[in-house]
């Protein structure tokens, strides 16, 4: 078992305002050369696996079935064996105005406190995710 993961899902696009166009291709990780089977794969930098994204350092996860996908059923882990670098680039247009949307999750494994850093163009950003993870324990009896 893993442990000390960084799972971060991520559903992607890039649109630009008033077109509503997206941008990103394959931003649900659905499109892939080599099945991650009903766990996951872990991609090097210089995969193809992933059709249209790149890595560049580091490792990432391919998953299925493992986590619930916010779109089919891929998603992908930020920090396979360790933290990764997913990229993709896409053309755009001079004073046009474009808008990131994606969907970021975390898995239950400590530590609570995740980071990821998004970078388009020259615009950086670093988000935090914090995992309010609470034990439960059901009494039957």
């Amino acid at each position: 078992m893993k442990t000390n993961l960084l799972f971060i899902f991520i559903f992607c696009c890039v649109t630009t305002v008033c077109l509503s166009q997206n941008l990103i291709k394959n931003g649900s990780f659905e499109i892939f050369t080599v099945d991650p089977g009903p766990d996951y794969t872990t991609l090097y930098p210089g995969s193809a696996v992933l059709t249209n994204w790149n890595i560049i350092n580091g490792t990432v996860d391919h998953k299925s079935g493992r986590w619930p996908a916010f779109e089919g059923s891929k998603s992908v882990d930020l920090n396979g064996v360790d933290a990764g670098t997913l990229t993709q680039s896409f053309q755009t247009d001079i004073d046009s105005v474009y808008a990131l949307t994606f969907m970021l999750a975390g898995n239950p494994f400590p530590p609570e406190v995740k980071m990821v850093k998004v970078t388009v163009g020259d615009f950086e950003e670093s988000l935090l995710l914090i995992l309010l993870v609470k034990q439960m324990q059901i009494l039957v009896g």
